[in-house]
C-alpha cells in the first residue's frame, strides 16, 4: 500500500514543489494507517475537485445548453482535473479537502439535530425560542402573494396614467376618436376601482396604502371628467 501511495504521489503531484507538499501531507497521516492515508490523499481531494467542477460547470452551462450539457460537463470536469494535476495544484486541494469534509459533517449533524428536534414544531408554525418559526414554503407563498399584489397595483397605475393621457387629449382636442377614448377611460376606471376595493382593506393593501389612495384620487378625477363630458 505504501508503494501505491508513492505511485499516486508521483502521478498526482508531478512538480517537485507539489510532490514535496503531497508527501508531507501523506506523512502527516502516517499514524492513522495506510488506508486512512489513501482516503485523505486520493478520495477526499478527488471528491472535492469533482463537486467543485460539477457545480461550477452546471451553473455556467445550464443556461446555454440546458439538458444537453451533461456530457460536456463530464468532459470539462476531466479536463480541469487533469489541468489541476499537471500544474501541481493538486497539493493545494489536499488541505481544502480535509477541511471541507469536516465542515460538511458538522453542517449535516446540525441539520439533522434541528430537523429531528424542531421539525414537527416548525411545520406547525411554532418554535420554542422565538414563538414563531414559519416554514420556507409559507414564506415563499407570502412573497408570491405580496408580489402579485404589487404587480397588480403597478398595472393599475399604468392604466390610470394611460387614461389620464386620453383625457388630456380629449380636453385639448387632440383626440381623433373621443367617443372610443371615453369608453376606454370608463373601462379603465371600472377595472382600477375593482383593484382598489380588492386590496384597500387587506394587510397586503395596507403596505401599498399610499399608492392605493393616489389611485383612488386619480380615478375619482377621471370619473368626474366623464360626468362633465356627459353634461
Amino acid at each position: 500500500m505504501e508503494e501505491v501511495l508513492e505511485v499516486l504521489a508521483n502521478i498526482l503531484c508531478p512538480t517537485s514543489e507539489s510532490y514535496s507538499s503531497c508527501t508531507s501531507f501523506i506523512h502527516s497521516h502516517a499514524s492513522q494507517g495506510v488506508f486512512v492515508q489513501l482516503i485523505y490523499f486520493l478520495f477526499f481531494p478527488t471528491l472535492f475537485i469533482i463537486l467543485f467542477v460539477y457545480i461550477l460547470s452546471k451553473s455556467v452551462l445550464k443556461g446555454s445548453l440546458g439538458t444537453k450539457a451533461g456530457g460536456l460537463r463530464i468532459l470539462i470536469g476531466i479536463a480541469v482535473y487533469i489541468y489541476i494535476i499537471i500544474n501541481g495544484w493538486y497539493a493545494a486541494a489536499l488541505p481544502l479537502a480535509e477541511f471541507w469534509i469536516v465542515v460538511i459533517i458538522v453542517l449535516f449533524g446540525a441539520w439533522y439535530f434541528i430537523g429531528g428536534h424542531f421539525g414537527n414544531r416548525a411545520k406547525e408554525g411554532s418554535f420554542p425560542m422565538t414563538g414563531t418559526f414559519p416554514s420556507l414554503s409559507g414564506i415563499k407563498k407570502k412573497y408570491q402573494k405580496f408580489k402579485g399584489v404589487k404587480d397588480e397595483i403597478e398595472g393599475a397605475v399604468s392604466f390610470v396614467n394611460a387614461a389620464q393621457k386620453l383625457a388630456d387629449n380629449i380636453k385639448s382636442g387632440k383626440s381623433d376618436r373621443p367617443a372610443e377614448d371615453i369608453a376606454e377611460i370608463r373601462n379603465i376606471c371600472a377595472t382600477v376601482s375593482e383593484i382598489i376595493k380588492k386590496y384597500e382593506l387587506t394587510p397586503e393593501g395596507q403596505i401599498y396604502g399610499a399608492q392605493l389612495r393616489k389611485l383612488k384620487s386619480q380615478t375619482e378625477k377621471l370619473l368626474k371628467f366623464l360626468e362633465n363630458m356627459r353634461s
